[in-house]
């Protein structure tokens, strides 16, 4: 009877199901944000660290013509200054995992709200900073090998 005299006077009946399905989608909505954002800072981060590494690469040009100049190889070169964006990146990574593990950590004790933590999103905040390492840091590795000793004088 009163689900005739509900939908009668149009109105709705709020079950834990359908409140438990509106959270569900609200925090599906919500994860896919924090994704979103984070990689739109994964791209601003890979361009900011590119042209970091490009003046880096511009004023060690002296240094990389003296390595040249006693044997070292351009796969040497390359892989010196990409091993330096690598290890700039996950540096920040671990900065960025702390911090956002103690956040977590500070939510969970002040508010009703569940945390958790699991392994695939630790996973991605090391795989993804190091993807980012490496795909912006490779144009200016490759720039330190097209560096020639005998035109820097």
């Amino acid at each position: 009877a009163l689900l005739k005299w509900c939908e009668a006077n149009k109105l709705a009946l709020n079950g834990s199901a359908r409140l438990l399905s509106q959270y569900r989608n609200i925090s599906r909505v919500g994860n896919s944000l924090i994704y979103g954002i984070g990689l739109l800072v994964l791209l601003v981060t890979g361009l900011g660290i590119s042209n970091v590494m490009l003046a880096t690469v511009r004023e060690r040009a002296y240094e990389i013509g003296i390595k040249k100049a006693i044997g070292a190889t351009a796969t040497d070169i390359f892989f010196e200054a990409l091993m330096e964006v690598l290890l700039m990146c996950l540096a920040g990574a671990a900065i960025g995992i702390v911090l956002g593990g103690s956040f977590g950590i500070f939510v969970r004790i002040l508010s009703p709200l569940p945390v958790k933590f699991n392994s695939q999103d630790l996973l991605y905040s090391i795989v993804f900073p190091a993807l980012t390492a490496l795909l912006f840091g490779s144009v200016p590795a490759f720039m330190a090998t097209q560096i020639q000793p005998d035109k820097l004088i």
